[in-house]
């Protein structure tokens, strides 16, 4: 693997290796320590990916690496922190889908390759309890929007200074990378910057994450990628429900948007738009699906364990759902349902809560946000399920969102009620009913 490599490229890595643990040892502490890691991650999935680069065999590994190395981090610091609800009906879930490679015909491989996917998820799991308080998750988003910045940057400068390299069949393709493994990168970023061009305080901060959230909707299109486009629209759209009482706001945002969008098409050449115009309805899925539906009526109730090409790595049935009958049979269909429901009723709750102790609500629809955007780009690709990919961080970020942000607001609630307590009992707040899980 490293044959090609020269001596003065390998001393480099082992170098940029060493500064990393460095980095991690001496990061400030205004942001968390897995927030340095998971910028770190947010870098290397795509690149990893990226067929023209040299190292991009090598980052596969420092990628899983990086999530290792985010569950040991994130587990010495969580103490006795207890998952939520959701995030523990996504640990059953995932267990059994781990588990299920057990059965398959390549079962130590299998168990293997599963393995990374359940660190990853567990990874952003740990992410999103990470922070003590609103204020240090303000700080590790930020930190995130920064990272997005940087990485869409890259890519557009990439693709305006070889514009001819960077289209593969009109479709944005930076350094080898498939359309559509660059538009599920730039899709999960995108709202997570506009969550902070939305509702953060800082005119600086809401500049920086509406500039790069309009960068990130540009990489999409270009990238001709509409699974990657429904989940933006469904996260961008799930995250102006906290503006329902405020009309203004909501029609000051649409119509931004669609001056933005047309401003950028007047400005752009874009190849891929037609995608989304002329071919929005056209098929490139069923015929995986129907194969993947074949492999599950051979074994529907327990289903194959572990489906692979190679040997190496998950065979990309084009569905989470799909995937997941085909492995795991009804039961880990059964499974995941349950698992859907418990994050269902668990962000019920949550939303209800924050609302019920006067709270701003907003930092807690994020996670929602991001985890049904996830879900519903399931719908037409696996990427969730493959492995340690980005997709994998951030639905194990979001539903742990779902669980943590309440539980912030709690003790930030029972807090404020301790030091005021004599203007508490002169005019009392409602208690809430129900403690957060």
């Amino acid at each position: 693997m490293f044959d090609d490599l020269s001596p003065v490229l390998i001393a480099s890595g082992v170098a940029v290796f060493a500064a990393a643990h460095l980095l991690l040892v001496f990061a400030p502490a205004k942001v968390g320590k897995l927030y340095w890691l998971a910028g770190a991650f947010f870098l290397l999935s795509p690149a990893s990916a990226a067929s023209q680069l040299s190292v991009a065999e090598a980052t596969k590994y420092l990628r899983v690496y990086i999530s290792l190395l985010m569950v040991v981090v994130g587990m010495a610091g969580a103490r006795s922190q207890r998952f939520g609800l959701a995030t523990r009906s996504l640990g059953v879930f995932v267990t059994f889908y781990v588990l299920a490679a057990a059965w398959s015909n390549t079962p130590l491989a299998g168990l293997l390759y599963k393995t990374f996917f359940a660190l990853t998820v567990l990874a952003g799991a740990l992410l999103a309890y990470d922070a003590r308080n609103s204020r240090e998750l303000l700080r590790g988003i930020r930190f995130l929007g920064v990272v997005a910045a940087v990485s869409g940057l890259f890519v557009f400068l990439y693709f305006l200074a070889n514009p001819e390299a960077s289209l593969s069949h009109s479709r944005l393709s930076v350094l080898g990378l498939n359309p559509n493994r660059i538009g599920q990168t730039a899709a999960p970023l995108l709202v997570l910057c506009a969550y902070l061009g939305l509702y953060d305080r800082s005119r600086l901060w809401k500049v920086i994450g509406w500039s790069t959230a309009v960068l990130m909707g540009l990489i999409i299109v270009y990238t001709g990628s509409r699974a990657a486009f429904a989940m933006a629209a469904v996260g961008g759209f799930l995250l102006t429900i906290p503006l329902g009482k405020r009309p203004a706001q909501i029609a000051a945002l649409v119509v931004g948007v669609v001056v933005s969008g047309y401003v950028l098409l007047m400005m752009f050449d874009i190849p891929a738009l037609s995608r989304f115009t002329e071919q929005y309805a056209y098929d490139t899925r069923s015929g995986s699906w129907r194969g993947g539906m074949r492999r599950f009526a051979e074994s529907p109730l327990l289903g194959h364990g572990w489906i692979t090409g190679n040997g190496r790595s998950t065979a990309n049935l084009l569905s989470i759902y799909i995937q997941t009958l085909v492995e795991t049979g009804i039961v880990g269909a059964a499974v995941l349902l349950g698992c859907l429901t418990c994050i269902a009723v668990q962000g019920y709750r949550g939303v209800r809560f924050l609302r019920q102790v006067r709270r701003r609500d907003e930092l807690g629809i994020l996670g929602i946000a991001l985890t049904v955007a996830i879900l519903v780009h399931g719908i037409g690709e696996s990427s969730a399920l493959l492995g340690s990919t980005l997709n994998s961080l951030l639905i194990g970020l979001g539903v742990g969102l779902i669980d943590r942000v309440p539980q912030l607001t709690y003790w930030e609630w029972a807090r404020q009620r301790q030091r005021h307590s004599a203007w508490a009992l002169s005019r009392p707040m409602t208690p809430p009913k129900q403690r957060p899980t």
